[in-house]
This record gives C-alpha cells, sequence and structure tokens, in this order.
C-alpha cells in the first residue's frame, strides 16, 4: 500500500512540475529553452575595382557560447570561412567579375562543431548597373515601445519609413528617448520622465548606437540622481535602459530598436521592449540615409531614329565613237552605166 502511495505521490509531481513549466512560459512569454536560430539580416553586393564584393551581416539566438560561420557562393568554401564569435557580425568576400546572383548561407554551431541552425533563403544579385548615390534624405520617426500585460514583460513592434528616392544604404539614426510611468490612479512611479539621447548608425547591415542618459534618479530611488556615462551598444540604432533598484548597470530592463530591413524605398526599424513594471518609453527623432538608385541606361528607340537615305554614285560613262568597218560579203556590181564606159574604153584602146 506504501509504494502505491509513493507511485501516485511521484507521478503528481511529474504532473505538476510539467504544467508548472508549461503555464509560467505561456504567461510569462519566455521560452524555457531559447531554440538556435541563425539570421542572415541583409546582404549586398558591390562591384571593387575588378570584382564583386559581397557582404554579410550575420546575428543568432542561442543559449550557450555559439558561433556561427557564413558561407557565400563564388567566395571560399565553408571548410575556410572564419568562426563568427560576435554577435552580430559582417562577412565579405571577393566572389569574381562574373554577374549573378550569389546565395548567401549562415550557420550556428555549438562549441563541440555541431550544427544546430542554418539559415539557407538569402539570394543577392550582383550586377555592374550604374548608380545614383542621393544624400542626406530625412525622415523624422516616432516609436512608442510598451507592454500590454503585466504577466509578459516583453513586447516588440517595427515603423515603416517610406519614400525615399532609393533604397537606404548608410543612414544616422539620432533622437531622444523620454519615459512615462503614468499609472492608471494618475500618480506617477519613480521612473517617470527618464531621458537621455541616442546617436545610431547604419551602414549596409553594420549596426551601433551611442546612448548618454541625462541626470536622473535611475536606481528608483527618489532624490537620488545620477549621471551615468554613455554606453555604445552593438547591433542597434536605439537603446536605453529603465530604472533598475537593485542593479541599474545590469541592464536587465531595456527597450532598443534596429534597422530590420531595407527596400527600394524604405527602410523598416524594429523594437523591443522587456520591463516587469510596465514603463512605458517614447522614442523620437529623426533618420538621414544616403540613398542608392540605378540609373536606367539612355535605350533610342529605332522607330524615334531619322531615316537616312543613302547616296549611290553612279559610275560616268565617256561617250564612244563607233569605229564603221568594212562589211565583209560580195562585193557590188557595176552599174550598167559603168559598163558602158568601160565598154567604150576598151573600143578606143
Amino acid at each position: 500500500m506504501d509504494i502505491r502511495k509513493i507511485a501516485l505521490f511521484t507521478m503528481m509531481v511529474v504532473l505538476f512540475s510539467f504544467f508548472y513549466v508549461t503555464l509560467q512560459a505561456d504567461v510569462t512569454g519566455n521560452a524555457v529553452k531559447v531554440e538556435p536560430v541563425v539570421r542572415i539580416d541583409s546582404a549586398s553586393c558591390k562591384w571593387k575595382d575588378d570584382h564583386f564584393e559581397v557582404c554579410a551581416a550575420v546575428s543568432w539566438d542561442a543559449d550557450q557560447t555559439f558561433y556561427a560561420q557564413a558561407y557565400i557562393a563564388g567566395g571560399d568554401p565553408l571548410s575556410k570561412a572564419p568562426r563568427l564569435v560576435n554577435n552580430p557580425s559582417v562577412y565579405c568576400q571577393d566572389v569574381g567579375s562574373l554577374e549573378s546572383k550569389r546565395a548567401v548561407n549562415g550557420y550556428l554551431f555549438n562549441t563541440a562543431g555541431a550544427l544546430k541552425a542554418l539559415s539557407v533563403d538569402t539570394v543577392v544579385a550582383c550586377s555592374q548597373d550604374v548608380i545614383a548615390t542621393t544624400s542626406g534624405e530625412a525622415k523624422k520617426f516616432l516609436i512608442e515601445a510598451r507592454n500590454e500585460y503585466r504577466m509578459r514583460p516583453t513586447n516588440t513592434g517595427e515603423v515603416v519609413l517610406t519614400g525615399f528616392s532609393g533604397k537606404p544604404i548608410s543612414c544616422s539614426v539620432t533622437g531622444t528617448f523620454v519615459t512615462n510611468d503614468r499609472r492608471l490612479d494618475s500618480s506617477a512611479g519613480t521612473c517617470h520622465k527618464a531621458s537621455g539621447t541616442f546617436n545610431g548608425l547604419y551602414d549596409e547591415g553594420i549596426q551601433q548606437v551611442l546612448v548618454d542618459p541625462l541626470p536622473f534618479a535611475w536606481t528608483g530611488v527618489t532624490g537620488l540622481f545620477s549621471d551615468p556615462d554613455p554606453v555604445v551598444y552593438e547591433g542597434f540604432v536605439g537603446y536605453m535602459t529603465f530604472c533598475d533598484r537593485l542593479n541599474y548597470k545590469s541592464g536587465k530592463y531595456f527597450a532598443r530598436f534596429s534597422v530590420k530591413d531595407v527596400t527600394d524605398d524604405a527602410l523598416t526599424l524594429a523594437w523591443e521592449y522587456f520591463n516587469e513594471q510596465l514603463t512605458k518609453v517614447d522614442f523620437s527623432g529623426e533618420v538621414i540615409c544616403d540613398v542608392e538608385s540605378v540609373v536606367p541606361e539612355e535605350v533610342v528607340d529605332i522607330i524615334d531614329l531619322p531615316v537616312v537615305v543613302p547616296v549611290v554614285e553612279e559610275p560616268v560613262v565617256e561617250s564612244v565613237v563607233p569605229i564603221e568597218e568594212p562589211l565583209v560579203g560580195t562585193p557590188l556590181q557595176p552599174s550598167w552605166l559603168e559598163r558602158m564606159f568601160v565598154g567604150v574604153r576598151s573600143w578606143f584602146s
């Protein structure tokens, strides 16, 4: 009887643990284990003197210290590709002078060298089309990063900036952020009106931002002001760290955004939010980009060409006086008169 009770108790503990873990994952929005993922965030192909160069921005998600590798068709084989340990990283290759499309693949390995994730759906076109560059195209933006559910401290969103005259290739992203910690009862939390500045840079997949928080009670203690040092974050163009009473310098709670995608006339900013206190933050600023556009070659339609009739000079033929040649045939017979004179002459002779 005791053995049955022990077995039943053990089974109930196992079931309870399973449902607890499942419920925790559903409620908090945090997976118990992060599945390894590798991404090709962007890829470009440019003509360099006598060859094309393809560059790819690679990033990944993993629980452990993994490393990534990239393969670009036409470049070095995967066995010669360097291990990418900085997340994100940029990998470039000389792919020759042939105009064509190149596949760009990403691979994620664990410390033992076992393949854990791959990305094989990126293709970049290499062409020597004439490119026109326009500098200084500006677009203003506002990102309202916030949470919607108290039991799920994470949230994401996107802001699309359109109307560029070409594809953005290099952008500066500057502006300010300010928090909103106003509660439902109209009272203000300890992180209300915290602010700072950010200066980000995007350059063909490479992203970096310098964040300078302004003096505030960042440790969550009213009246205890501090002026944190500026911090550089890789892989983003906008960033801020929320107030934290326990350890503000750890940067546990944050809101940030990066350039997710660029098209022929648009740029997408993707933001992430993580904060258990539901403090909102607004990023406002301006994106100033250099853009590239393909200049179409001037093609003259055949029907628009003037009709040119070729002039043909006729040879000059000189007049030739015909030379009369004697007729060859039966000689002419003398007439009766001539015969008579001939007869009279012969009679007197």
